[in-house]
């Protein structure tokens, strides 16, 4: 690259703010994966799947870029890639066993991005079954952006004949290159002073709700930044989610509803009638990530960070005293916490572009903000980022044809942030198929390790439990 890169333009509030938690060590990355079938069974080999990149960057030009900044930049600036070599970024590892994946995915936490080398802000790995976990910085794009790098290449490789060549380098030179606009661009954002009223006084009020000893977020925080988490894996099929998504409208409610009901009776069950009880705590504070694409009009298939979020104390729905296990039995499951959890989020859905715009207002030094979190009370307990089902609109086929001969029968993503993040992150989203899958993730210090692991299996049993009056196949939680 060139002594002074070609700027394009300068990160927006999100991407700067995710680029200093890679700087500072604070994340890794964020991942999405799906294995790749063709009709013929023939593997996914290099020349196709480098032919098919080539088109995936031209539909997503962010991915011919990098982030660059200097020792006095106020925020770093998306710069132009004169060239990309595929094969310093896309690993295709024989000697890894696929059935491990959880093991993959932990391993693949540890490595973030260097933001200093003359390389995009993703990269590839294959897996001998043809499966591939595609990876970006978090300044790049949120959980939605590597779904929609996933989809974009399963409708390039339709287009890829049989034996292709390639050199394995893409050139970018002349090429133009328009990004998105960042969130505070492609929307207004408001700054409602009641809403920095009261996270100041969140902030400094020692008795401000998310402060209070009765609400459990896991362990402390730890003091120092740290990269590692533990990984889990839930798989619903099409028939077990059919059924789910049937009992959701029946009961006015949504699978995110579904979730917060299971990840919070299950927690209030395991502390307070768990091996070790804990019987101090009666609330949890939730954590979900609301997609402002609708409003702001930005593609579903983009690749950006137009994200906001809700985040509010939820007391714990108290277990039956005479139920025998930690998540709810499917006859006596609480509908009514599912649907007001979901009318909540709908109702708070059109004020989230105003705590970006309150985000932007307070933070203003991202350096100190990070720091300051370290050794405190952690501010969430559960993260669920759900992307939602692979609908029409993503212009995906469920079944492969000889036209198009490729297909994804499985998908997942998966997030880290595992020192000052929320104790548990739930991350969903659709199959192609019509399937479901969920990965849970939780950082090495966030949990005990045996409590931690008990919260996953009741939240991977209840699911199983609601699913199974229809379905003689269960969900499998892989270890």
């Amino acid at each position: 690259m060139s002594a002074t890169p070609q700027v394009i333009r300068p990160a927006g509030v999100l991407e700067a703010f995710f680029h200093s938690r890679t700087s500072l060590g604070v994340d890794s990355c964020v991942a999405a994966t799906a294995r790749y079938e063709h009709i013929s069974g023939r593997p996914l080999d290099k020349a196709t799947l480098y032919t098919a990149l080539e088109e995936v960057i031209a539909k997503h030009p962010i991915m011919g870029t990098r982030l660059y900044s200097t020792a006095t930049s106020r925020v770093p600036s998306w710069v132009r890639l004169e060239s990309i070599d595929f094969n310093r970024i896309v690993e295709f590892r024989d000697d890894l066993d696929p059935s491990q994946l959880e093991s993959i995915l932990e391993e693949i936490f540890l490595h973030p991005f260097d933001l200093d080398a003359d390389l995009p802000l993703w990269r590839l790995m294959i897996l001998p079954d043809g499966r591939l976990i595609y990876q970006n910085d978090h300044a790049m794009g949120d959980g939605l952006s590597g779904l929609s790098a996933l989809i974009t290449l399963l409708a390039a490789l339709q287009k890829i004949p049989e034996n292709p060549t390639h050199s394995g380098t893409m050139s970018l030179a002349g090429r133009e290159i328009i990004l998105l606009p960042p969130l505070e661009e492609a929307l207004t954002i408001p700054v409602p002073l009641s809403m920095i009223f009261k996270e100041v006084n969140q902030s400094l009020n020692p008795f401000a709700a998310r402060k209070r000893n009765s609400i459990w977020t896991g362990n402390m925080v730890a003091r120092a930044y740290k990269l590692g988490v533990n990984v889990r894996i839930i798989q619903l099929n099409p028939e077990e989610i059919n059924y789910l998504v049937k009992m959701c409208r029946t009961h006015r409610t949504t699978l995110t509803g579904v979730l917060f009901v299971l990840v919070n009776s299950t927690l209030a069950y395991l502390l307070r009638r768990g091996p070790d009880p804990k019987g101090k705590f009666n609330s949890m504070v939730m954590f979900v990530p609301l997609s402002l694409r609708g409003q702001a009009k930005t593609p579903l298939n983009a690749i950006c960070n137009h994200v906001s979020y809700y985040s509010d104390v939820h007391p714990f729905i108290t277990p039956a005293l005479d139920r025998k296990t930690p998540y709810p039995a499917a006859d006596g499951f609480p509908w009514k916490e599912a649907a007001r959890f979901s009318e909540t989020l709908q109702r708070e859905a059109p004020e989230a572009p105003a705590t970006i715009g309150v985000m932007r207002a307070l933070i203003t030094s991202r350096e100190n903000y990070f720091q300051g979190l370290l050794g405190k009370k952690r501010e969430g307990t559960v993260e669920i980022s759900n992307v939602g089902p692979i609908s029409s609109a993503w212009g995906v086929r469920r079944q492969p044809t000889p036209e198009e001969p490729w297909t994804m029968p499985d998908l997942l993503i998966c997030q880290a942030d595992g020192t000052a993040g929320a104790a548990l992150k739930v991350n969903v989203t659709g199959t192609v198929p019509g399937g479901l899958g969920i990965t849970l993730t939780w950082g090495k210090d966030a949990m005990d390790e045996t409590f931690a692991n008990q919260w996953a299996e009741a939240i991977r049993d209840g699911l199983k439990t609601l699913v199974s009056t229809t379905s003689s196949s269960s969900s499998r939680l892989q270890s």
